[in-house]
């Protein structure tokens, strides 16, 4: 038996061309544990999305992404001011 996955909430992020990252709010099957998912794909020629890969984090990891993520930014910066 398989278990549905609910979408809470869905932002699309152009990634340039025909490509984009979607940012999903979701809640595991037995409602308990909420998730936050990001997922690389493309539009084709028919305008259908097609997807290359996801993943997905647990809420309570959000401190532990979101740190990494600014140290990215952070990286970024340093890189670009040298």
């Amino acid at each position: 038996m398989s278990l549905d996955w609910k979408t809470l909430n869905t932002k699309v992020v152009d990634a340039g061309g025909n490509n984009f990252i979607e940012v999903t709010l979701k809640q595991a099957p037995e409602g308990q544990d909420m998730f936050i998912g990001f997922s690389k794909g493309w539009t084709n020629p028919e305008g259908l999305k097609r997807y290359k890969s996801n993943v997905l984090f647990k809420i309570a990891q959000k401190e532990e992404l979101f740190g990494a993520v600014e140290e990215m930014l952070a990286l970024a910066k340093t890189n670009k001011d040298n």
